[in-house]
């Protein structure tokens, strides 16, 4: 357990290193890794969504007046959800990594699927690690992308400038279609 625990570090705080020396690493490494960083992201979320419940609905609906029905969510059930989610996550991982492999090969990318699945797994590490802190979930989604970029970069062996752009544009143009999705569900509740 604790080689995967300075893996994460070195992927958090020395990514260029990290990734340089992926070729040595194996896909069940990076699956296993995967693995535990879902357990532990469902875990923390299974004890702080209680929490979060308690303080948007018991603490600032009324602060600010008001009133919403508090769900009710058996233990059992959230348990249940959450093993469901992490089945679920692992096994979409493949898939993703499929989709990522060949976006990366329409660029030029000249890796296996099995070296696209590690940067897609290992690049997954704030966000699971962290992104289950309220607010700073956006925050390692923006460093996941980061770490996604350079190891496209170092592994695939694209252009630094193309690989910003391959993940850069299409992310642009999903927040674009995001906020007018927003607008328009907003404005349909005047």
């Amino acid at each position: 357990m604790i080689p995967q625990f300075k893996k994460a570090k070195l992927i958090l705080f020395e990514p260029t290193k990290f990734f340089s020396k992926l070729k040595e690493k194996s896909l069940v490494s990076a699956f296993t890794y995967f693995i535990l960083l879902v357990c532990i992201y469902n875990v923390m979320v299974l004890i702080i969504q209680p929490l979060t419940f308690w303080l948007f609905f018991d603490v600032l609906y009324p602060a600010f007046g008001i009133e919403g029905v508090v769900p009710e969510i058996d233990g059992l059930i959230m348990v249940l959800i959450s093993v469901l989610g992490i089945s679920m996550t692992i096994a979409m991982s493949f898939l993703v990594a499929l989709l990522l492999h060949l976006w990366i090969k329409l660029f030029g990318g000249k890796k296996k699927y099995a070296e696209t699945y590690e940067i897609m797994a290992y690049s997954t590490t704030p966000n699971y690690l962290i992104g289950w802190i309220p607010i700073v979930g956006f925050l390692t989604f923006i460093y996941q992308i980061y770490l996604l970029i350079l190891a496209t970069h170092q592994v695939h062996k694209i252009k630094y400038k193309t690989t910003v752009l391959m993940y850069v544009i299409p992310l642009s143009l999903l927040f674009v279609l995001y906020v007018i999705g927003l607008y328009f569900f907003f404005t349909s509740m005047v």
